[in-house]
């Protein structure tokens, strides 16, 4: 393993635990699941306007990499914010 091998896994580690802390405060988790569903992430995003359709896809886009990154790192803390939520 390599030096660059070790940087990867150590900043991965450190996002890990940066998410984990940001969902392990009740009101972050509000704040993060306003910033999903604002983002379209529970919603239908179509547009009949191919300009605005664009426009909704990318945010939703973005909003879906993000719920699966906060999945991946820290799903107890994700379910609870769903729950907490919903």
């Amino acid at each position: 393993m390599g030096d660059d091998d070790l940087g990867t896994e150590n900043a991965e580690a450190i996002e890990i635990a940066e998410i984990t802390e940001v969902l392990s405060n009740r009101t972050m988790r509000k704040v993060m699941f306003g910033v999903i569903n604002d983002m379209g992430y529970f919603s239908e995003i179509f547009d009949i306007d191919p300009y605005a359709n664009a426009y909704f896809t990318g945010r939703r886009a973005y909003s879906v990499e993000l719920v699966d990154k906060l999945k991946e790192m820290a799903p107890d803390k994700f379910a609870l914010m769903i729950t907490e939520n919903w």
